[in-house]
């Protein structure tokens, strides 16, 4: 700490005593938003993923034809239903059994990635402007700590 010296500017006195605070606060702040973000990033590209690994095995078996009594394709069959059947007007004209090429689960397993992706973007650009904001913020309170503004 800096001792008292009546001759300096009181701005000054303040940003060197109580710098070092608001730099190791600044500091703290980020790597938590830093954290938080890639968490729900991480979890939506994992949840993404395993979502569309499901489609595609779908999408798989439909078209070789496999046999909807087999337990595992029942349960996969029901699993990924709720994704496919927002489409199911695409395959109207197609047979219900047999090798199909299932239209509204090739649609939904092209449109996952590309949802995913939004959500990245989105998350990654609004953590850009929360930090830049946090640092406007945090660089003002510590050259006036009267003008402090919490973020």
């Amino acid at each position: 700490m800096v001792a008292v010296n009546h001759n300096w500017p009181t701005a000054v006195y303040i940003s060197i005593v109580h710098l070092p605070y608001y730099t190791m606060t600044q500091k703290r702040a980020k790597k938590i938003r830093q954290s938080r973000t890639l968490l729900i990033v991480s979890s939506v590209l994992i949840v993404a993923g395993a979502c569309e690994m499901l489609l595609l095995a779908r999408l798989v078996a439909r078209a070789l034809a496999a046999r909807p009594d087999n337990p595992a394709i029942m349960v996969l069959y029901t699993v990924t239903a709720p994704f496919a059947r927002p489409f199911d007007f695409l395959n109207a004209t197609q047979p219900p059994f047999g090798a199909v090429l299932e239209f509204s689960t090739l649609l939904v397993a092209l449109l996952l990635p590309l949802l995913a992706l939004l959500i990245w973007h989105y998350a990654s650009k609004h953590h850009d402007d929360v930090s830049t904001r946090g640092n406007d913020a945090w660089q003002a309170s510590a050259t006036n700590p009267s003008e402090r503004t919490s973020t």
